[in-house]
């Protein structure tokens, strides 16, 4: 059963790998390389890094993927217009392949400066800055914000986000109206501001805002409305939409 399993998950991460379909796609090339040109595959061209491009199909052996790429200034680079867009004597788009298997090593998608991401966070710990105390406590937050993708790739990105969720408090008497000895957990709401940075799929970053209990009226809780601080580390937290970057120049 055990060896069945097996089988079953290998060929279907075979075959998603295998059906994996780019076409459409906007990517940048992370490095450079020669490719050859369609139409005629004794020419082959030097593209250099950084230069953006659309996948619009497949050549006929199915093993390279047909792309053009994006405009540079006819004027400001001519030489670019004319060998890598646009064929002035023939009056034709120029197209390229790029073989499948290279592609992911030689290129990156490419997707919009800023996107809205959404996410769930949680505070195991806060450091409260009115009593200096690193205090343990069960928060739960529904954040959302802006993602922030300098390069244009998910390698670098900063997200901003704003989030709001219930918590728990532990008072005593040194921190309330408790009598000495007296010990309870309470409910609050709690408010954040969260910065993350995620370097491919690891996110990390700092968090800080306040807790507010419900009866504080009876407790008089001495970090009502005061600020925390936190730090956190994970794994792919937060969900985006990724909406592709729109078909631009190469300038």
């Amino acid at each position: 059963m055990k060896r069945v399993l097996l089988i079953v998950i290998f060929f279907g991460f075979a075959l998603q790998g295998w059906g994996q379909n780019l076409i459409n796609e906007n990517r940048m090339l992370s490095n450079p390389i020669d490719l050859q040109e369609s139409g005629n595959s004794n020419l082959t061209k030097s593209i250099e890094k950084g230069s953006k491009f659309t996948i619009v199909g497949e050549n006929e052996s199915k093993d390279k993927y047909k792309i053009y790429f994006w405009n540079w200034d006819k004027n400001a680079d001519s030489l670019k217009y004319e060998t890598l867009n646009y064929d002035l004597k023939n009056n034709k788009q120029r197209y390229f392949f790029i073989d499948k298997a290279l592609i992911e090593v030689h290129s990156e998608k490419i997707y919009a400066k800023f996107d809205p991401v959404y996410g769930v966070l949680t505070f195991p710990f806060k450091w409260r800055l009115d009593t200096q105390d690193i205090e343990p406590t069960i928060s739960l937050n529904i954040a959302g914000g802006v993602k922030w993708r300098p390069s244009q790739t998910n390698r670098h990105v900063i997200s901003f986000l704003l989030g709001v969720g219930p918590s728990t408090v532990e008072l005593d008497h040194y921190n309330s109206k408790l009598e000495e000895g007296d010990n309870i957990t309470t409910a609050a709401i709690t408010l954040s501001g969260n910065i993350m940075y995620q370097f491919d799929f690891v996110q990390f970053g700092f968090s800080f805002g306040i807790d507010k209990i419900f009866d504080n009226k009876i407790y008089d809780w001495s970090s009502q409305g005061n600020s925390w601080f936190a730090l956190g580390i994970g794994l792919n937290i937060f969900t985006d939409n990724q909406s592709s970057e729109p078909k631009n120049k190469n300038n």
